[in-house]
């Protein structure tokens, strides 16, 4: 780490070719705030203008260019690692172009306005799924024809398997006024149905056949 002063003239640019990863404005002497444009690969970047006391950039750079509108010295901090100023308050400027990252740490989350995540084919977030721990397996459900049967209702099931352990009967599941005609979920004799949306829905079943043995495991 190098702590510089240097001292600038009203308008004339001053490159400092000293690389690090950080770069901290300790004070801007007579001015009101300093043009900071980062050396990145030999070509200046981007003038992050009127920069004050306590602005904080980390960027690998090659080095810095600093601007004054009137004649000033202002000291700075240049490293490869992190450094503190040991004041009550720092101002940071914070842009869209220039972005300073924030991380943060502690026992209450921060309240945030809008956050917009861009979930793209080329980019997907991944997502993972709860993992449950609580398996509860129902005694078997004898389920006739004609008008649907209340099958399983329980509000803390989070993922729901159905399994029509039928040898010659078919079974729909759906709402109560679920049939065999509009039934939009048709289990076979053998078929299970893996339910992860509304697991803890009131779920109904009917049959083709009176007598269809059908099973239930509930997970939560």
């Amino acid at each position: 780490m190098s702590y510089q002063k240097i001292p600038l003239l009203a308008g004339i640019p001053h490159r400092l070719d000293i690389p690090g990863n950080l770069l901290l404005i300790d004070s801007t002497g007579a001015a009101s705030g300093v043009d900071v444009a980062m050396v990145i690969n030999g070509t200046p970047g981007v003038t992050m203008a009127d920069r004050k006391g306590g602005f904080r950039r980390v960027a690998k750079f090659d080095g810095v260019i600093l601007t004054a509108t009137v004649n000033a010295v202002v000291t700075l901090f240049l490293a490869v690692d992190d450094v503190n100023l040991g004041t009550n308050q720092i101002e940071i400027n914070n842009s869209v172009a220039n972005p300073v990252n924030v991380l943060f740490a502690g026992t209450v989350a921060p309240v945030l306005g809008n956050v917009t995540v861009i979930n793209t084919n080329a980019a997907a977030a991944f997502v993972q799924q709860q993992a449950l721990a609580v398996i509860v397996d129902h005694a078997a459900a004898v389920i006739n024809t004609g008008a649907s049967q209340l099958l399983i209702s329980d509000a803390t099931y989070k993922r729901l398997r159905v399994r029509n352990a039928s040898l010659t009967a078919n079974v729909v599941i759906g709402g109560p006024s679920a049939t065999m005609a509009n039934g939009a979920i048709f289990l076979g004799p053998g078929d299970t149905w893996v339910e992860d949306d509304a697991a803890g829905a009131a779920w109904y079943a009917t049959s083709d056949i009176a007598g269809a043995d059908v099973r239930v495991m509930g997970l939560k």
